[in-house]
């Protein structure tokens, strides 16, 4: 007994296990689909001829019903309906039939009496009752030729039925094959996209192992501490001229409305103008700046008051003489000296910081270090999803193997076991 035989063949007591190879399967399933169709054709035959005349018959009765006379009892108001109804019919059976070919091997022929019949089925439903209404003999004779169709396809039916029972279960067999090789298929551009994915991130972490190491290295170099240094030494001597200013602003600052008086007085022509209005101005400024004339201005702001050029009230020209006769200029010019100095040291410090100042190349290592921790995360994150669809698809793949083989132990009516996945 061949393998067709054992499959279509009665069931053994004891259940059999097959053990069928995976890279095999497609030529095996190839080769059942062979053996299911293997001399059904001319087993088939005497029933398969039948199907030639039942067209014929079919095609001989539709078209003495498209000519048929209507019945006289038929009202003169439903006479168009009925006509039309039996047109329609005729066209649609006739399409229908036209498109079986009974040429076709036993199993196909089958499926295309089946579906032809389903079809047939739905136009008489539609248009079968009013056709026949009008034209019952007609109708009586399409349908007793549809009955023998139906008496043809049961008995081919019959015949095959077992093997085409098979043939849908190795054409499931070969779905669900396919479906397994493209979920693998898959499997394998995740696995390769994965394996990328983490490459990069590999990648990215070691350059930023690298930036980090650079920076802390620049950071901590003699070039560095010594840029530090002056960065502080700059800061303190900031420190000093700001409280230079200071003092000097707590002596001059509270002269500034006998400075504006006198720049007023000046202007009309009372007084020589001198730097009287830069001094009501810009005090400090303007004395650091070298101006030599505030004494000679002092002096004469002083001779303005007592001769009255300048008037004040009497406290306030007190106050105002006292604080000019308080000012030394010895003493103020040395604070103005040093001011100078300080400047002086500060813009070298500045020139020498920015030629050997480190953090511009500290801000690139940075951006290309957040542009790598950025790349890391994005690749880590690439990494985790493909791993999270590589599960789902391997879930996939198991159960689809499960499926094949429940459909492959159902075909050989036993256990199927596949080896070398």
């Amino acid at each position: 007994m061949g393998f067709l035989g054992k499959i279509l063949g009665s069931k053994p007591d004891q259940p059999k296990v097959e053990r069928l190879d995976f890279s095999q399967l497609p030529q095996w399933l190839e080769a059942r689909k062979s053996e299911l169709g293997q001399g059904l054709d001319q087993k088939a035959a005497p029933i398969t001829a039948r199907v030639h005349a039942n067209l014929e018959q079919i095609n001989t009765a539709l078209g003495e019903l498209a000519v048929a006379g209507m019945q006289k009892e038929v009202p003169d108001r439903v006479k168009s309906v009925v006509s039309s109804s039996r047109d329609n019919y005729v066209a649609k059976v006739k399409k229908i039939i036209s498109e079986i070919n009974a040429k076709q091997n036993a199993i196909e022929l089958s499926e295309s009496l089946k579906s032809a019949l389903e079809a047939i089925t739905k136009v008489d439903a539609r248009y079968g009752g009013r056709a026949n209404f009008g034209f019952p003999s007609g109708v009586a004779k399409l349908k007793k030729c549809f009955n023998s169709l139906v008496e043809t396809y049961g008995a081919l039916e019959t015949m095959i039925k077992d093997r085409k029972v098979k043939l849908k279960i190795v054409k499931e067999a070969e779905s669900i094959l396919k479906e397994l090789n493209k979920t693998a298929d898959e499997i394998k551009a995740l696995e390769g996209r994965g394996k990328e994915a983490s490459s990069s991130s590999h990648e990215a972490e070691r350059g930023l192992e690298e930036r980090e190491s650079e920076i802390e290295r620049v950071e901590g170099s003699e070039k560095a501490k010594k840029v530090a240094e002056m960065k502080d030494a700059a800061a303190e001597l900031k420190a000093r001229k700001q409280e230079i200013e200071s003092m000097l602003l707590n002596m001059l600052g509270p002269l500034g409305r006998i400075f504006k008086k006198y720049a007023k007085a000046a202007a009309e022509g009372k007084v020589p103008m001198m730097t009287a209005n830069k001094y009501s101005e810009e005090p400090v400024e303007t004395y650091l700046r070298g101006d030599n004339t505030l004494p000679e201005l002092l002096a004469k702001m002083q001779m303005a008051l007592q001769t009255n050029t300048i008037r004040m009230d009497s406290v306030e020209e007190e106050k105002m003489l006292k604080k000019i006769r308080a000012i030394s200029f010895s003493y103020i010019d040395q604070f103005r000296n040093e001011h100078k100095d300080i400047v002086s040291k500060v813009r070298t410090l500045e020139v020498q910081i920015a030629e050997m100042d480190v953090s511009k190349d500290v801000e690139k290592l940075e951006r290309e270090r957040q542009s790598l921790a950025s790349t890391k995360e994005e690749h880590s994150k690439s990494a985790a999803k493909i791993d999270e669809d590589m599960g789902e698809k391997k879930a996939a793949l198991a159960e689809l193997h499960k499926q094949l083989a429940e459909k492959l132990s159902e075909f050989i009516c036993g256990k199927c076991e596949i080896t070398g996945q």
